[in-house]
């Protein structure tokens, strides 16, 4: 019996601990892909009506989710950032995050790969360190870009980082 009332102190402490304070909130909804805008460009022109698939993988337990979106007239586009909800990475921290990102831009029957690289956070714009702001350029042919401030990452595509769109 003792042992029962132990348990029931200790999880209802942990329990008013992670949600009195909004800490549940911020410690397991984790960020997987942050918010995205842009423009998209063919030899310097807007391309309008582009359609953007942006794909996300989590690596610990294979979840995949992808989203979609449209360029107008002036060839802009803007996804939102994409978080979910996971109690083992938020408990367990030494758990490494290996989230795959994906952006493919589709338009006139052709598929470009705009934008591929990996996250190794769930926090808000550490892809770059900062807000994802990109120029995709259709007539370009996919190479790696690095970030800057991170010696070892890189993003594969036909998108240029710009400060603002």
């Amino acid at each position: 019996m003792k042992k029962l009332n132990i348990i029931k102190i200790l999880v209802t402490s942990f329990l008013l601990i992670i949600t009195g304070t909004g800490y549940a909130m911020s410690r397991f909804n984790l960020c997987l892909f942050s918010e995205v805008e842009g423009v998209v460009l063919d030899h310097g022109k807007p391309v309008v009506g582009a359609e953007l698939e942006r794909i996300w993988e989590l690596g610990y337990d294979e979840s995949t989710g992808s989203d979609k979106a449209t360029t107008d007239e002036k060839g802009y586009f803007r996804f939102p950032k994409v978080t979910r909800f996971y109690i083992l990475p938020g408990i367990l921290p030494f758990m490494q995050p290996v989230i795959a990102q994906t952006i493919n831009i589709h338009s006139e029957g052709k598929k470009v790969e705009a934008w591929m690289t990996s996250k190794w956070d769930y926090k808000e714009d550490s892809e770059l360190g900062k807000n994802i702001h990109i120029i995709c350029h259709l007539d370009r042919t996919p190479d790696f870009t690095g970030v800057p401030g991170k010696p070892h990452g890189a993003v594969f595509g036909v998108c240029e980082f710009v400060d603002k769109i």
